[in-house]
């Protein structure tokens, strides 16, 4: 039999997908080789189906293998789908079937789990199907199910989307088996029994598939319920050969060591407790929220005793001289030694050269925003910890700027640190002590990290401020110009006024005189003819509102708010001692 080509075929197993090749059919089976020589062989025994389906570019024609496995290679074109289809004829008796995409554009529908991946399914009709070997994790929540898919790291000069995290809304309740081994919805309140959610029925069935959180081989060590701050709570930590898990109530997380960049062990200032921060790129992901580092909280008197399990002698020959058979000590020893033997990292500590003056260590209590925590001063960088965990290279600083350090009095106990980087970014640190001051700064400058004091700014005086000083020593010399105009305009009324003041007497029988304003402006009786008894009624008159006013301020007013409508008073001096009575 002759052997068949298509080129210009890319396999989506590849390890640059965008790489186009050769793929070649014979009776022995079939072969696909990239332009940049990657092989992948597949013998005609193992075939068991072949499909046919449109996808982005152009056609695809899917394999699946008897171990469950499915290959893809697409950018067949329309005009040789016969061609194909005779090929896989002649060569392994196969048909080439068709199969239907769903393009309504919904986003409900089914789930079923094949042996290699899961289908998602609307209409009956496939919509995307997700292979088992690229999720990572799966976690379940009330009515979800996350899956987080493996990432890493494109080849040079590739640019490509990847899909990171794949949610799924699952509502109701998982599905039991009665008497008759019916399978019905989940109830738990007529039998008491416990149920289970849909999303958590699910969560565990994808786990049993892709054989997450299901480890092959026996785990190095493991540690139980060790404390983390971030992610806070405490895990289960099972460590492997190649990588290490762990294990929450709620969240399980799988971390490469090779994902692992930097180790820190930093004792903290309270002599109680010693941190252990483990930096990770990429980071670990929850929903929406990153964790580039690990930072686990350690009793510093806490002890231990752990075995390594090393009988395979291949592993005991690859970790020889960095890991032993038993450990027991101090807990935040053992684990540190133990990490630091399976990564085969640097574990950085603090200087012992640098000592601050509130903690003796190379430490300084600050808060990162609203985050209290400490700043580990160390060799190369600058660390925050716990929450949340800032690393800063001196590489990396522009400038570190220092603010009220000028100020005086009860609210100087602290100063302020502004840390800028080179990218354009910065890291405001406060509630510093101020006797840190001068020993911080001296480690900035020992590390040729350019340093800013906003003392010359915050003790001159700004020039509006100075203007305002001068606005306002004129305003007292026209205020005073004024006052004293207005008390001298005011006095000959004060003194025209006196003798009637002296003269009046508290007893109720006075009698306002015929030309009184008062009379004029409040007397509705009041008439231009001035005689006896109009002057008895208005006195009459102006005693009785006179007690109505003593007992009602707010009705007096509204009097005088009428009068003032019905004629202008000729002085305000009246209606403001109204005001104040």
């Amino acid at each position: 039999m002759s052997v068949q080509e298509f080129d210009r075929i890319h396999y989506a197993g590849a390890r640059d997908s965008a790489t186009e090749g050769r793929l070649r059919f014979a009776a022995q089976g079939l072969g696909w080789k990239s332009s940049a020589g990657e092989i992948v062989t597949v013998k005609a025994d193992d075939l068991k189906r072949a499909t046919w389906l449109r996808s982005a570019r152009q056609y695809q024609l899917r394999l699946y293998l008897k171990d469950g496995t499915v290959m893809k290679f697409a950018n067949f074109a329309r005009d040789r789908h016969d061609e194909l289809r005779d090929a896989l004829r002649t060569h392994y008796h196969l048909p080439l079937e068709h199969t239907e995409l769903s393009l309504k554009g919904w986003n409900w529908g089914s789930t079923e789990l094949q042996p290699s991946q899961i289908v998602f399914r609307v209409a009956q009709k496939p919509l995307f199907e997700l292979p088992y070997s690229e999720i990572a994790n799966v976690n379940s929540g009330k009515n979800e199910v996350t899956l987080e898919c493996v990432t890493g790291d494109l080849p040079r000069g590739v640019r490509e989307d990847q899909l990171v995290e794949c949610r799924l809304h699952v509502p109701g309740m998982a599905p039991s088996e009665n008497e008759d081994g019916v399978d019905v919805e989940g109830e738990g309140e007529n039998d008491g029994a416990a149920t289970q959610s849909a999303a958590e029925f699910l969560c565990e069935a994808i786990k049993a598939k892709a054989e997450v959180g299901v480890d092959k081989g026996d785990h190095l060590v493991a540690f139980k319920e060790l404390p983390f701050l971030t992610p806070r709570g405490r895990y289960n930590v099972d460590m492997f050969p190649e990588f290490l898990r762990l294990r929450g109530k709620s969240y399980d997380y799988k971390v490469n060591y090779g994902t692992i960049t930097k180790l820190f062990l930093l004792p903290k200032p309270d002599d109680l407790h010693s941190y252990f921060v483990i930096g990770l790129d990429p980071p670990l992901r929850q929903g929406q929220t990153r964790y580039p580092f690990l930072v686990l909280q350690f009793v510093r008197e806490e002890e231990m005793s752990v075995d390594v399990n090393l009988d395979d002698p291949a592993v005991a020959q690859r970790f020889e001289g960095r890991l032993m058979r038993a450990y027991d000590g101090l807990t935040w020893e053992v684990v540190s030694n133990i990490f630091h033997g399976l990564t085969n990292k640097k574990i950085t500590v603090p200087p012992k050269d640098i000592t601050m003056p509130s903690t003796g260590l190379a430490a300084i209590k600050c808060s990162l925003k609203a985050n209290e925590g400490h700043l580990y001063l160390l060799e190369k960088s600058v660390l925050f910890v716990p929450k949340p965990p800032t690393l800063v290279a001196h590489a990396d600083i522009a400038h570190v700027t220092f603010s009220r350090v000028a100020l005086a009095g009860a609210s100087s106990r602290t100063i302020d640190m502004v840390v800028t980087l080179r990218s354009g970014g910065d890291v405001p640190l406060s509630n510093i002590g101020r006797e840190e001051h001068a020993p911080l700064e001296e480690y900035l400058r020992a590390k040729k990290i350019r340093v800013k004091n906003e003392l010359a700014e915050e003790t001159r005086l700004p020039a509006y401020l100075g203007d305002l000083d001068d606005d306002d020593d004129d305003d007292d010399e026209d205020g005073g110009s004024r006052t004293r105009g207005a008390r001298s305009k005011a006095a000959p009324a004060s003194a025209g006024g006196a003798d009637d003041d002296d003269d009046e007497s508290p007893d109720e029988d006075f009698v306002a005189e015929s030309d009184s304003d008062v009379e004029e402006e409040f007397n509705s009786d009041y008439s231009s003819e001035g005689s006896d008894n109009d002057e008895e009624e208005a006195a009459s008159s102006k005693r009785k509102r006179g007690s109505e006013g003593k007992s009602a301020p707010a009705k007096k007013r509204a009097k005088g708010a009428e009068g003032k409508a019905a004629k202008t008073p000729k002085s305000d001096e009246y209606i403001d001692d109204s005001d104040d009575e």
